[in-house]
């Protein structure tokens, strides 16, 4: 079997032990929210069969941060298709993820985990940096 195929099945299994513990549709970001996430969570949450998406979803985000538009496109999404949002935070939410963590209606973290700084970036040369520079 693909080693990719195997961690794919292990991660949707444990996906699904979240959502039937928190009584949730599980979700997961990660990475940097950057380019279309914006479109791949909507794209994800709409190809979510109707009979297996609850009211209630549970998003696993680790994140160094981002672009602040694309998370209130991404809230909007996720408020229109779910009632509450519970963020589950094992390491870092940073930036532009501490702002989508705080959107919530709960954030569930590691005691090692933390919440970044919100600090404002433009785009410079292709490249973010912090609007104070």
């Amino acid at each position: 079997m693909n080693a990719n195929l195997c961690v794919e099945r292990v991660l949707d299994d444990l996906a699904d032990k979240v959502g039937r513990i928190l009584d949730a549709t599980p979700l997961a970001i990660l990475g940097p929210i950057l380019g279309d996430m914006d479109l791949q969570v909507r794209r994800a949450v709409e190809s979510i069969p109707v009979e297996k998406k609850k009211p209630k979803a549970a998003i696993l985000l680790d994140t160094l941060g981002g672009v602040v538009e694309l998370v209130e496109r991404m809230v909007g999404t996720l408020r229109h298709h779910f009632s509450e949002l519970h963020f589950l935070i094992p390491d870092h939410a940073m930036s532009a993820g501490t702002i989508f963590a705080m959107s919530g209606d709960a954030i569930w973290m590691d005691y090692f985990a933390c919440l970044g700084p919100i600090d404002p970036q433009i785009e410079r040369d292709g490249k973010l940096v912090p609007a104070l520079s």
